[in-house]
């Protein structure tokens, strides 16, 4: 996440395979060849699949999974720095195995979303987090700050999870949109939530690939202009045929969007991460996996 419009102070967030570390990066530059690491949480085996949002250079929030035998938890780091290096760390969901897939999306420093997969029940999960921001606290920790929902659990659902990467879920939160994979139906869906608390809204099959021999939704992401605009990035790893795709939804429910291939040149389109400064000029990065290359 980048929080300052000159692109000199991004933040990320990754997975240390060697040490089983959350770390952050904070550049310096735009090339982020200066910068600072920081080890956000070395406890045990967390980090993998993490997401992180920032609503100023300073005030980052992390979600992340806790892959520790015995726990295999959804975890959130609130950064109380730019760095990261003064951090205070939650277990925010540990009903079964949950936490993998997480994106995160704060519209305010003390109100937070992530959408995520929960392994033991097959389903798409979500929290909001009311006090994501609060220097000593701990973030969604206490059951007062959080609320936990399902929007999704019809069939196995919510592996590759994208939460809307705008400013802010629209309607002040109120108005979020989540990509998702449908692994029982091999299927892009799409949830629009009608609350805050995403415990309702409707769900959306917004590619089919009609049977498990044309499979299409996975690595995931979603970027809206509006609350009726937007686009979504994905995988198509088909038996003959393996694409980037790129949907184009026309309504607030994603319901019959415009579907291209964008590549189709060997197989592509893993690891998608999708960004557009305007409705007609959307930026997208992807993995070659035939040529072992990043493109865009």
């Amino acid at each position: 996440d980048c929080p300052e419009s000159d692109g000199t102070n991004c933040k990320i967030s990754y997975y240390d395979v060697t040490n089983g570390d959350l770390k952050f990066r904070d550049c310096d530059n735009a090339t982020c060849l200066q910068g600072t690491t920081t080890t956000v949480d070395s406890t045990n085996d967390v980090g993998q699949y993490t997401s992180v949002d920032c609503t100023s250079p300073s005030t980052c929030m992390i979600s992340y999974y806790d892959a520790t035998a015995g726990n295999l938890n959804l975890r959130v780091a609130q950064c109380a720095d730019a760095t990261c290096s003064t951090v205070t760390l939650s277990t925010v969901d540990s009903i079964g195995n949950v936490g993998q897939w997480t994106s995160i999306n704060c519209t305010a420093t003390t109100d937070c979303q992530v959408a995520y997969y929960d392994v033991t029940n097959t389903a798409l999960k979500f929290v909001r987090c009311l006090d994501g921001g609060d220097a000593g606290d701990e973030p969604c920790n206490a059951a007062s700050e959080r609320t936990i929902s399902t929007p999704d659990n019809a069939a196995a659902v919510g592996q590759y999870a994208a939460i809307m990467r705008h400013a802010a879920c629209f309607t002040s939160g109120a108005d979020c949109k989540i990509s998702y994979y449908d692994a029982t139906n091999v299927e892009l869906k799409f949830f629009d939530c009608d609350n805050a608390n995403c415990s309702a809204g409707t769900a959306t099959v917004a590619d089919t690939g009609g049977d498990l021999n044309n499979n299409v939704g996975q690595y995931t992401s979603v970027y809206c202009l509006t609350a009726t605009d937007c686009r979504i990035s994905y995988y198509l790893p088909d038996a003959t045929l393996q694409d980037l795709k790129f949907a184009e939804c026309i309504n607030a429910l994603c319901d019959g969007p415009n579907v291209n291939s964008p590549d189709t040149t060997g197989d592509v389109g893993q690891y998608t991460s999708i960004y557009c400064p305007a409705a007609n000029d959307c930026k997208i990065s992807y993995y070659d996996v035939t040529n072992g290359d990043l493109k865009f």
